[in-house]
């Protein structure tokens, strides 16, 4: 909640622009395409899903003690590299994306994306993750309606707030597109 200091605060289009750089970065599995802080953290429903030191375990279960082992190893990267990973491949696109709260002084930005998740008939390839090439991750279709709130400060992106409510596959966002 902490004011940007005006030397390192971003425009209005810029704050839109660098949250919605995430969104591609997400989608594309590379993390460069978004300018994340090294410090970035992401949490989910209230649980850090980044930069966890020491690693944490995955609260859900993946079926194998490896499987489990590497997601613990995944939420111990920072934003970037995480994406990197490929982890998040089973999401389809993120669309729409709404940005409807922008805050300069405080270099917030409240989006609403719609998670689209396909399903997924194989598991995820897993690129860079010692002791695992795959992981069963995105096997059922569904949406997610997200609320996502970035913290962005010298227009680098240094948290992710992100909630969301899973829908049947295909349910529209109750906004026009």
């Amino acid at each position: 909640l902490a004011e940007v200091p005006p030397d390192r605060r971003s425009s209005r289009q810029q704050l839109v622009n660098i949250a919605d750089s995430y969104f591609e970065a997400t989608e594309h599995a590379q993390g460069r395409l978004a300018p994340f802080a090294e410090h970035c953290v992401r949490h989910e429903n209230g649980m850090q899903t980044t930069s966890n030191t020491p690693p944490q375990p995955w609260p859900v279960p993946l079926g194998s003690k490896e499987a489990d082992a590497a997601m613990a190893y995944i939420g111990s990267l920072n934003c970037d590299a995480q994406l990197d990973t490929h982890v998040m491949d089973y999401i389809g696109r993120l669309w729409p994306r709404r940005y409807e709260v922008v805050d300069e002084q405080k270099g917030l930005v409240f989006a609403f994306p719609m998670f689209q998740h396909p399903g997924m008939a194989a598991p995820v390839k897993i690129v860079g993750v010692p002791g695992v090439d795959s992981l069963p991750l995105g096997r059922s279709s569904s949406n997610m309606q997200a609320g996502e709130i970035f913290k962005i400060v010298g227009g680098k992106i240094v948290s992710v707030e992100a909630m969301g409510a899973f829908l049947p596959y295909g349910t529209p966002s109750g906004w026009d597109e």
